[in-house]
């Protein structure tokens, strides 16, 4: 039963369709209702909460971060963004980090199916495994992986400084601001952290998932 919950959603909100319904940088800013996304859908989540103090069962949190990821990957924003980072406030939150980084009218946007030669991947699944990003005018930059693929792989992220309007700061080390997640990683409490070497890095990728990596 879980694994249909967290792998339906492709089939619902293929990448296709919702960078030509919502994607920020072609319609403008739109907020995306999708509560039903992350809705208990089954009686044994219920039993899993009365269980365990009222805390979120894994298939809760996979289908969160699945629909959070496809939102972030097109610069799309959906109620869940807003709840996080204002009326809940989660420092938690891959929102509430984002807006933590510096997410401003200054920042520009670098979309995956357009990246203009600034982001290059090597990855199996190259259809289902896509990256974009964003910088500011300081040179920072952060970058979203996005795994739409059911396999885990580790895939190639390559950036060309010399691509960007805007000088880079030199960084060595790849950050998953996003981890540890708790579903995949119960014992771990440092965040997943990347090598940058060479003008590139490889990045574990776990399936339906992402990785919102700042460079440092």
């Amino acid at each position: 039963m879980e694994e249909t919950v967290v792998y339906c959603y492709p089939k619902v909100l293929p990448m296709d369709r919702v960078r030509a319904s919502y994607a920020g940088s072609l319609w403008g800013p739109q907020e995306v209702f999708l509560s039903q996304f992350w809705t208990d859908l089954s009686q044994k989540e219920d039993v899993y909460r009365k269980e365990n103090q009222r805390k979120q069962p894994p298939s809760y949190i996979k289908r969160f971060r699945y629909i959070t990821g496809l939102m972030l990957l097109h610069d799309a924003s959906f109620w869940g963004e807003f709840y996080a980072c204002g009326v809940k406030g989660d420092p938690q939150s891959p929102w509430f980090k984002r807006a933590k980084w510096g997410y401003d009218e200054s920042v520009q946007f670098i979309p995956y199916w357009n990246t203009k030669g600034m982001i290059e991947l090597e990855a199996p699944e190259k259809q289902e495994i896509v990256a974009s990003g964003w910088f500011r005018p300081d040179g920072e930059l952060m970058v979203i992986l996005f795994n739409n693929s059911e396999k885990n792989t580790t895939v190639k992220l390559k950036i060309n400084p010399d691509r960007f309007p805007v000088k880079l700061k030199n960084f060595t080390l790849m950050e998953d601001i996003t981890s540890p997640v708790e579903v995949f990683a119960p014992d771990a409490t440092e965040p997943d952290v990347y090598k940058y070497k060479n003008g590139s890095a490889e990045i574990e990728m776990r399936p339906r998932d992402f990785r919102l990596l700042v460079c440092k």
